[in-house]
């Protein structure tokens, strides 16, 4: 019949034997003493083949994943066990997986040679290991790529944001927005946007895309883009936000540089021949459906070649520079004005009659006159000769245009620094 110890040691041996974690009596060199059932199918091995054993080389291998010495580790277990009392560090089973194990450590004696030994026990944690680092390299991608990433909770509050994203905002670090509200994010109006339009949209269809204005403390402010994506758990229910911001200011920078490229003069920053002609065009259909007055004003700067030959092209340039800024200082802002080619330029005055037309052309002449431009041999004056054409009765632009540069010609001929209309 058992005694009572008997009976002690064997619902002891039962208990070890049966528990849900690994189970590790190992010297302090790193000799393996014991390891219960779980411990072996884990790392799968027989007790014959680990009992005995050295722990490096077995369930440990030289190094781990990060380079550490871990033959090092084990012998500093053994001479500084409180400082391990709770690690963890990679493993590895007989078939070479590599394991993650999160380690409680506790020295005990033996009872048969009265030595030190390690009691470990052990849990797996290789699934929460990859998934930190699966997250760490996501969010190294995320920094090299140069892109602000937030992990926004149910709640509308930051639980993660990264440098780049407080780079974005200015004078902020991530531990300084931990705990905010998304909403102190933005301004007033990306807030209601935010609230009334992008969450609901998220939380509906998982994802939204576009351009949103963030607050910046920085003066250089940039343009974003930001992608806000659902992130739910296995059975479908939402658990995160994540947002991805994209500093678009350079293709924002390049686009408004391709823009005027198509629309602007580079010389002197007025429209271009195509885009006004372009733009005259469409003011002129929507004249015909109004049935509303319009004027072509068709201008040349007089003896503009002189200019150029007597003081150079550079004097040229600034000529045309300033009679087109002149020029439109007498113009309504809805009215149009380009430059047309060389020392030509036109005007499109809405609802506009001839004599109004007349009127504007007279005080756009007058100011260009008195006018002055500073050379080093002296202060230019500039004249123009403009040609005036009214709305005729099919209101096409392209007759408006031949009519009022006729009118020009007339001007010239008759003494230039002049406005005629054509008759």
């Amino acid at each position: 019949m058992k005694d009572h110890h008997d009976v002690q040691y064997e619902e002891y041996e039962a208990m070890v034997q049966n528990a849900n974690s690994i189970i590790l009596v190992w010297k302090t060199d790193g000799t393996v003493r014991f390891m219960n059932n779980f411990g072996l199918n884990f790392f799968e091995y027989t007790s014959e083949e680990l009992i005995g054993k050295n722990i490096v080389g077995t369930i440990l291998s030289d190094q781990d994943v990060y380079e550490k010495d871990l033959q090092e580790m084990v012998t500093d277990i053994g001479a500084n066990p409180e400082e391990y009392k709770n690690n963890e560090n990679e493993n590895i089973t007989k078939e070479g997986e590599r394991v993650w194990v999160a380690w409680t450590n506790t020295i005990i004696s033996n009872p048969d040679t009265k030595e030190k030994e390690v009691l470990s026990v052990g849990n797996d944690i290789t699934a929460r290991k990859k998934a930190e680092e699966s997250l760490s390299l996501f969010l190294r991608l995320i920094n090299a790529s140069g892109q602000g990433f937030a992990i926004i909770g149910l709640d509308e509050k930051f639980q993660f944001v990264n440098q780049t994203l407080c780079d974005l905002i200015g004078n902020t670090k991530p531990e300084e927005l931990i705990g905010q509200s998304i909403y102190d994010l933005f301004p007033q109006a990306s807030r209601d946007v935010l609230r009334n339009k992008i969450l609901p949209d998220v939380i509906k269809s998982k994802q939204w895309t576009g351009d949103l204005d963030l607050n910046q403390l920085k003066e250089d402010r940039s343009s974003t883009t930001m992608n806000f994506f659902l992130v739910t758990d296995e059975n479908g229910r939402p658990t995160f936000i994540g947002n991805i911001i994209t500093d678009i200011s350079e293709r924002k920078r390049l686009e408004e540089e391709l823009r005027e490229f198509a629309t602007i003069d580079e010389l002197t920053k007025v429209w271009n021949r195509r885009f006004f002609l372009e733009q005259a065009d469409r003011q002129v259909k929507l004249q015909v459906r109004s049935r509303r007055p319009l004027a072509v004003l068709m201008l040349d700067i007089d003896l503009f070649k002189q200019v150029n030959d007597r003081f150079g092209h550079s004097i040229g340039d600034d000529a045309l520079k300033t009679v087109s800024q002149v020029c439109l200082t007498s113009l309504r802002e809805t009215d149009l004005f380009g430059r047309l080619g060389g020392e030509e330029f036109a005007a499109l005055l809405i609802d506009c009659d001839q004599t109004q037309a007349m009127q504007v052309a007279e005080r756009m002449r007058n100011a260009v006159s008195i006018a002055e431009l500073m050379t080093a041999k002296e202060n230019l004056r500039l004249t123009i000769s403009v040609g005036v054409s009214s709305s005729n009765p099919t209101l096409d632009l392209e007759k408006l245009i031949k009519e009022a540069d006729q009118a020009m010609y007339k001007a010239k001929e008759t003494g230039r620094n002049r406005v005629c209309r054509f008759q």
